[in-house]
C-alpha cells in the first residue's frame, strides 16, 4: 500500500468540504442576504437606523456604537457587492470549516472581520484623517479567511480574476501586496471606495490565528481570549480616536462601499 502526500491530504480536505456540513458558512451566508434585504425594506426598517447600525467608522465607535465593528461585516448595500463576497467567502469558507471544525471558523470569521473593522478605522481616523469614513462589507473577515487557506493549503490551485492559475500561497501575497499599494495611494490622496485598512486588519488576523492553531491548537477558554484581546484593542482605538476627534470636526462623510479588492481569487 502507498502512503497518502501531503497533496492527497490537501485534495481529500477539499473534497470532504464539498460533502461535509458547515452550518456556519450557510449561517453567515444567510446572515448576509437578511442585512442587505433590510437596507432596501424601507416599508419595515428605517435607512437612518441601518446607517447607525450597520456602518462602522472610528467616530461611530467613539461615540458609543461599538456593536458596528460586528455588525457592519455582516452589511451590504450593492447587490455585486453581496455577491462577489460571498462567491469566494463560500467557496474558501467551506475547506476551512470542513477542517477546523465550526467553532474555530466561527472565530476566524468573527474576529477576522473585528479585526478589519479596527483596521478600517485606524487608517480612517490616523492615515487619512477622517474619522467619519465610514464602511461596510465583509471583505475584512474574508480576508482573513483568504489568509487562513492560503496558510493552511499554500499550493492549492486558485484563479486570480477567475482566469490565471497560481498557488494560493501566491495568490494571497498578491492580494496583500495590493492592499499595501492601494493603502500608500489613499494615503497619497487617491479616492478609490476600497477598504485597504479593513483587509489588511482582517489578513493580519488570519495569519495570526493560523498560527496560533497550529501551535497551541484550540484556546482552553476561547471566549475568554477573545473578549479580553477584542476589549484591550477597543480601548486602545478609542483613547486615540478621542485625541483625533477634537483636531478633526470638520470632516468629510462619506461611505466607503468597499472592503472589495479589485482582484480577488
Amino acid at each position: 500500500m502507498g502512503s497518502l502526500t501531503s497533496k492527497d491530504l490537501m485534495r481529500y480536505t477539499i473534497l470532504r468540504s464539498m460533502v461535509s456540513p458547515t452550518p456556519v458558512v450557510n449561517w453567515i451566508v444567510k446572515t448576509n442576504i437578511l442585512v442587505f434585504l433590510l437596507w432596501y425594506l424601507f416599508f419595515l426598517v428605517d435607512p437612518s437606523f441601518m446607517a447607525q447600525n450597520f456602518l462602522v467608522s472610528w467616530s461611530a465607535v467613539v461615540d458609543g456604537r461599538i456593536w458596528t465593528l460586528v455588525t457592519s461585516v455582516f452589511s451590504h448595500n450593492l447587490l455585486f457587492h453581496l455577491f462577489i463576497n460571498m462567491y469566494f467567502f463560500y467557496g474558501f469558507g467551506r475547506a476551512i470549516e470542513a477542517s477546523v471544525g465550526s467553532r474555530r471558523f466561527f472565530n476566524l470569521y468573527m474576529l477576522s472581520g473585528i479585526a478589519g473593522s479596527l483596521g478600517h478605522c485606524f487608517v480612517s481616523g490616523n492615515l487619512l484623517h477622517q474619522p467619519q469614513l465610514a464602511a461596510l462589507g465583509a471583505s475584512g473577515a474574508i480576508s482573513g479567511v483568504l489568509v487562513f487557506f492560503s496558510f493552511m493549503f499554500p499550493r492549492e490551485k486558485v484563479y486570480l480574476l477567475g482566469l490565471i492559475p497560481m498557488p494560493a500561497f501566491v495568490g494571497m501575497l498578491l492580494f496583500v501586496g495590493l492592499d499595501l499599494f492601494g493603502l500608500m495611494a489613499q494615503t497619497q490622496g487617491s479616492q478609490l471606495p476600497i477598504g485597504y485598512g479593513a483587509h489588511l486588519g482582517g489578513a493580519l488576523y488570519g495569519a495570526t490565528y493560523y498560527f496560533h492553531l497550529k501551535k497551541r491548537g484550540p484556546p482552553k477558554r476561547p471566549s475568554w481570549f477573545l473578549f479580553f484581546t477584542c476589549t484591550n484593542v477597543i480601548i486602545m482605538m478609542l483613547n486615540v480616536g478621542l485625541q483625533c476627534r477634537a483636531s478633526n470636526n470638520n470632516c468629510m462623510r462619506r461611505i466607503v462601499t468597499g472592503h472589495v479588492a479589485d482582484l480577488n481569487f
